[in-house]
């Protein structure tokens, strides 16, 4: 065991870019931060993001299990002066988290917007999600606005 395993961290955790053979896996894992969401969606909207030039879709790998996603979106905004990146979501199954992965995967987003041209990237997050809140402060991102939604579908929050 080296000084990474004893401390939790994962070093043997590929990350790349996601795979129509990955959705099954992903679905997986978006059902454990959001339940609710029928899985036949779940497997046509990772279809469609697979295919559209304006996201990507990025999966933590180890020993042939996904075991984290990090799904990204890229759109021009006045506000922001040029192209805006937005993490969409961030999930590390259950049974990795705290290990480094979630940590592996901002990295590598931040990469990718970086040589995408983003000027800044955006992340939601709910506001029970304070772990999550935590995480991203300590990552460099900021408190910088509310957001407002209003939902055109009767499903909850």
């Amino acid at each position: 065991m080296n000084a990474n395993e004893s401390s939790g961290a994962l070093c043997d955790v590929t990350i790349r870019a996601a795979t129509h053979r990955d959705i099954a896996a992903i679905g997986r894992l978006l059902m454990q931060l959001v339940p609710e969401i029928p899985r036949e969606s779940v497997t046509q909207i990772c279809s469609v993001l697979l295919e559209l030039p304006t996201a990507e879709v990025i999966v933590g790998e180890r020993e042939n299990e996904i075991i984290g996603i990090i799904t990204l979106s890229f759109r021009p905004a006045i506000h922001h002066g040029g192209l805006l990146g937005v993490i969409d979501e961030l999930v590390v199954d259950e049974r990795y988290r705290s290990r480094g992965i979630g940590n592996r995967l901002v990295d590598y987003a931040i990469e990718v917007f970086r040589q995408r041209g983003a000027v800044d990237i955006e992340v939601v997050s709910a506001l029970h999600r304070t772990r999550s809140h935590e995480f991203y402060e300590r990552k460099g991102f900021i408190r910088w606005s509310y957001v407002f939604r209003y939902s055109l579908q009767s499903r909850g929050c």
